[in-house]
C-alpha cells in the first residue's frame, strides 16, 4: 500500500531560544494532533509506532542500566496500541546517540528529522542521522554559517563547481541551494530573523552588519530588556574613583565598546575587567545563584589572557564563591549559551602579535559569536590597533583574515556613528599611561 507523505510546515524553529525541551513539546502535541494522523493506513501506522521520545537527553530515559530498552519503550516501539504512550514520539539527541539508539531497534525511520546547529556538524556526521529516513521523510536543517564551524583536523580544498562534503552540513546544502537558485531561480533557504535573546539595541547592530534589514528581536518582552541594578548609578560611581564605568555599567546603554591604546595595555584591560565583574557582582539585580549561569559571563579569544584574567580575579575575596561556575573562557564554552551580561576582553597588545594568529585572533565567526552570547548587555574590550587594518592588509593572500579586519574595522566604524558618552561626544580619558575611548550605544 502506497504511503501517505505527511507534509510538514515549520516556518520558525527557535534556535536562538534556550527553552528546547519545551519547544519539543509543542510541536509534539501539534503533530499529533493532526486530523490525518487519525488516517493513516494500519500497515503505515506500524512503522509510525517507532517514534521515540521527548526528552533532551533521551538515552538516559530509554536505555536501561544493562544497555537494554526499557520495557514501556519496547511496548510503545512493537505495538504503540498496547502502551498508554502516545503512538507517536519525538526524540532529541546528538548524531551518535541517535545512531546509538538505532541499534536497539530495527529498521529505525523517521517522518521527520530535524538537524540543529547544523554549521557545527559534518555532513559525514549528520549523514548517520539522515541514513534514518524512508521515501517521504522531510529534513530540516537550521544553522548559522556565521557562527562557529564544524571542527575538521586538516583543510579539505573544494573544486569550482563542487559541492563540500568535508565541511559542515549547513554549508553542503547551502551550496545546493545556490545551485538550485542559479538553475530554477528558486531555493529552499530560509532567513530566519526572529532573535529570541538579544535586546533591539544589540540586534541593531547584527542587523546593520550580520544578518539584513529584517533581523529583530522576537517580542517586546525581549527588545526592551534591560539589567537592573540594585542601587542608583551615581551611588555605585560614587564608590569607584573613575567616572568611565558610569558609560560600561550604564543600563541605558546595552552596547558598549572600549578602545584601548598606550603601554601594557594587557594589564589593564584585566584590570578592568576584574573591576567590571566586582561591580556587576554586586549590584546586578539577579539572585547570587543565578549570576554565574545567567547573569553575567566573560569570553577571552587567548588563554595566555584567560590566566591572567583569573589570576587577577583570584586576588579578590569574593571569588573563591564563584570561581567554579563563573565562565572566563574562549568563546567555545558559551556556544549555545547566552547570559544577561557578556564582557569580551581581546587581551592582545600590537597588530604584529596578532598577526601571528591572524585565523585565530581574526574569526569572524568567533567575533560575532563572542558579541551575540549577551541577552541585555555586551561590553568589549579591544586594543585600538587591532581596529585598524594594517599595510600586511594588502598581502595577507587569506580570505578569512581579511574577513575578520574589515568586521572589526566597521564595528569601530559603527561605533563612532552610534555611539556616545551621556553628554554626546565620545571620551578619551588617560589613566595609567593607557588612552581610553568609550563608545555606548543607547536604545534607538
Amino acid at each position: 500500500m502506497k504511503k501517505k507523505n505527511h507534509r510538514l510546515s515549520l516556518i520558525k524553529l527557535s534556535r536562538w531560544d534556550s527553552n528546547y525541551e519545551s519547544d519539543v513539546d509543542k510541536f509534539a502535541g501539534w503533530y499529533s494532533s493532526k486530523e490525518e494522523l487519525k488516517k493513516i493506513d494500519e500497515e503505515d501506522e506500524q512503522k509510525r509506532n517507532k517514534w521515540v521520545l521527548k526528552r533532551e537527553n533521551s538515552l538516559d530515559f530509554i536505555i536501561n542500566k544493562s544497555g537494554g530498552l526499557k520495557e514501556d519503550v519496547k511496548e510503545a516501539i512493537e505495538g504503540g496500541k498496547k502502551s498508554d504512550k502516545p503512538s507517536n514520539f519525538v526524540i532529541g539527541a546528538t548524531s551518535f546517540a541517535s545512531v546509538f539508539f538505532s541499534e536497539k531497534v530495527e529498521e529505525l525511520t523517521f517522518d521527520l528529522i530535524v538537524i540543529d546547529e547544523a554549521s557545527q556538524l559534518t555532513t559525514m556526521n549528520a549523514a548517520l542521522v539522515m541514513s534514518h529516513c524512508h521515501e517521504n521523510t522531510r529534513f530540516l536543517i537550521v544553522g548559522d554559517n556565521n557562527q562557529l564551524p564544524a571542527i575538521l583536523r586538516g583543510k579539505y580544498p573544494v573544486p569550482d563547481g563542487e559541492r563540500n562534503l568535508f565541511g559542515s552540513v549547513f554549508d553542503y546544502f547551502d551550496s545546493v541551494n545556490e545551485r538550485l537558485i542559479s538553475v530554477r531561480k528558486q531555493g529552499f533557504k530560509v532567513q530566519l530573523n526572529e532573535n529570541f535573546r538579544m535586546n533591539d539595541t544589540l540586534c541593531a547592530y547584527f542587523r546593520d552588519k550580520v544578518y539584513g534589514d529584517k533581523y529583530r528581536s522576537y517580542n517586546k518582552e525581549i527588545r526592551n530588556g534591560r539589567i537592573s541594578l540594585n542601587k542608583e548609578l551615581d551611588d555605585i560611581i560614587n564608590e569607584k574613583k573613575h567616572e568611565m564605568y558610569r558609560e560600561i555599567i550604564n543600563p541605558d546603554y546595552p552596547l558598549v565598546v572600549c578602545f584601548l591604546s598606550g603601554e601594557k595595555i594587557k594589564d589593564r584591560e584585566a584590570d578592568m575587567v576584574v573591576e567590571i565583574t566586582e561591580l556587576m557582582r554586586n549590584h546586578l539585580d539577579i539572585v547570587e545563584e543565578e549570576f554565574c549561569d545567567e547573569g553575567y559571563g566573560i569570553i577571552i579569544p587567548h588563554h595566555e589572557h584567560i590566566d591572567r584574567v583569573r589570576r587577577k580575579l583570584g586576588e579578590k575575596d569574593w571569588y573563591d564563591k564563584i570561581s567554579d561556575n563563573l565562565v572566563v573562557d574562549t568563546v567555545d564554552k558559551l556556544q549555545g549559551q547566552e547570559r544577561d551580561v557578556i564582557v569580551c576582553s581581546y587581551g592582545m597588545e600590537d597588530i604584529e602579535t596578532a598577526l601571528k594568529e591572524a585565523e585565530f585572533i581574526y574569526s569572524r565567526n568567533r567575533m560575532i559569536v563572542s558579541l551575540s552570547r549577551a541577552r541585555k548587555k555586551c561590553i568589549l574590550l579591544i586594543s585600538e590597533e587591532l581596529c585598524k587594518r594594517p599595510v600586511e592588509y594588502l598581502t595577507i593572500g587569506n580570505d578569512a583574515v581579511i574577513e575578520g579586519m574589515d568586521f572589526v574595522s566597521d564595528l569601530k566604524t559603527y561605533m563612532e556613528k552610534n555611539g556616545c558618552k551621556p553628554n554626546g561626544k565620545p571620551g578619551e580619558p588617560v589613566f595609567e599611561g593607557i588612552k581610553l575611548k568609550i563608545y555606548a550605544v543607547s536604545s534607538r
